[in-house]
């Protein structure tokens, strides 16, 4: 099935159900139960998505104007990756879910644009046609997603010093997602 059918049966399927809850938070396209894991690493990605966590990233100082295919270019850039919700240790954990984050668990690959680790849980990223992110998780050894998922990208404005803090890091080269003018 194509990206553009799965979008097309995606708001069949939404329109039927009745758009249940708020226009910025993920909805669930398939009724399928599916992993825990793979749900808290949906649920923190689809996080970044929103305005809060978008008012402290690079993504709009990089892009302005920015779409869901550069969002998925930019959030796999050596930037865009420092600003995934990872814990490093179990305090850490416990201080961003107690201030309502979640944490992308250790044990699910998130990748973009494609599936490139059958034997892992995994969870991948893209842009649809809308200009929407999907989401699609897989369960190891599972050709098909157990998850799928799609969510807004919200639009925001960083504040005076986000925007220094990040141009100071393109300055120094870090890779942000715009091809080979500021990779390492």
């Amino acid at each position: 099935m194509t990206l553009r059918n799965r979008a097309s049966v995606s708001r069949r399927y939404r329109d039927f159900v009745g758009l249940v809850g708020r226009a910025d938070q993920p909805r669930a396209r398939t009724p399928s139960p599916t992993d825990e894991q793979l749900e808290q690493a949906a649920a923190a990605m689809a996080d970044m998505t929103k305005r809060p966590t978008l008012s402290r990233s690079c993504f709009y100082v990089v892009y302005p104007n920015g779409q869901a295919t550069e969002f998925i270019n930019y959030l796999f850039s050596d930037l865009g990756t420092a600003e995934w919700p990872i814990a490093i240790d179990p305090m850490e954990a416990e201080q961003m879910q107690s201030i309502g984050k979640d944490v992308l668990p250790p044990e699910v690959k998130v990748s973009p644009q494609q599936r490139s680790d059958p034997q892992q849980k995994e969870l991948v990223l893209m842009a649809n046609a809308e200009g929407q992110i999907m989401a699609e998780g897989y369960l190891p050894e599972e050709d098909t997603p157990t998850l799928t998922q799609e969510w807004s990208l919200a639009t925001a404005t960083p504040d005076q010093a986000t925007q220094d803090l990040c141009r100071s890091n393109i300055e120094m080269g870090i890779d942000a997602g715009m091809g080979n003018e500021n990779s390492n």
